[in-house]
């Protein structure tokens, strides 16, 4: 499998702070919000099964999002990087919409580690947006006009996905490596699972991807080599029982160096494996 090999530009001018309209900002209509609705399809593997999920979203409100500045003039002092990255999760007129979103993910399991899994393979689906990467045109969607326009890059699907985890009651975190110019999502999580002893396990958002697993191939740079910049995006609790996608993903990377020494090709035994793990988490080659 290959990720996608994304740049995120870590941006650190912004019009507003958590949510905040500056004085001078008029505050939409619920009518300009709300209008051209549209239906999604958004998929998602789970146990092995594709599923569905259908959500409703509007025009108005990505309209509204993606004319908002990414600019802030500095006063005193300029919001850390940090701050930046909550500040899109906390923007308020989305709120509630990503919040519907996850109330939906919720509807599909009954207990917070399957809705997390839900969550990061629904995320991880959603098409990443080659022309934009290409093109070097990302204009740093927020977490709404993710869904609302079905694309995204590393950094705008990994805030979507924070978003999303934070509802159902997870920790995480940001994980931007600047050398490669990618972003991660970081999943609190147990220590002796974690990248690098962040505290925080590393979960791949641009393409289905087992969780844990962080070595590509990625097709700009190849493996990840350098140390992230870990900005938190939100509280939550440790996801303590992902040590099965540890496994999983330790298992995954045998099999993955198998293919390259031997040219792609296993044997019927060792194809069993990489299949039984492909149809697991959804990953399509």
């Amino acid at each position: 499998m290959d990720n996608k090999g994304t740049a995120f530009v870590l941006i650190v001018l912004l019009s507003f702070l958590a949510g905040c309209v500056s004085e001078e900002e008029t505050a939409p209509s619920p009518e300009d919000l709300y209008k051209g609705a549209e239906q999604r399809t958004y998929s998602y593997s789970f146990n092995g099964k594709a599923e569905t999920l259908r959500f409703q979203v509007y025009e108005g409100l990505n309209d509204y999002l993606a004319n908002l500045s990414r600019t802030y003039q500095c006063a005193q002092a300029c919001p850390s990087n940090e701050t930046i990255q909550q500040g899109y999760l906390d923007q308020r007129y989305q709120e509630s919409e990503l919040q519907r979103l996850a109330s939906l993910i919720k509807t599909k399991a009954s207990d917070r580690e399957n809705q997390a899994k839900i969550a990061i393979n629904l995320v991880q689906r959603i098409p990443y947006d080659d022309a934009a990467y290409n093109g070097g045109r990302a204009t740093d969607r927020y977490p709404y006009q993710v869904l609302y326009e079905n694309k995204g890059v590393c950094g705008e699907k990994t805030r979507l996905l924070a978003f999303l985890l934070r509802d159902i009651g997870y920790g995480s975190a940001l994980m931007y490596f600047s050398k490669e110019q990618h972003a991660a999502l970081g999943l609190k999580c147990p220590q002796e699972y974690s990248y690098k002893g962040t505290g925080y396990c590393f979960i791949e958002t641009t393409s289905p991807a087992v969780p844990t697993y962080d070595q590509g191939p990625y097709p700009v740079f190849g493996k990840l080599s350098s140390s992230p910049e870990v900005l938190k995006l939100s509280d939550g609790d440790s996801y303590d029982d992902i040590g099965q996608e540890y496994r999983d993903a330790l298992e995954w990377g045998r099999l993955q160096n198998m293919m390259q020494q031997t040219n792609g090709v296993l044997d019927e035994t060792e194809y069993g494996k990489w299949k039984k793990l492909a149809v697991k988490y959804g990953i399509e080659n």
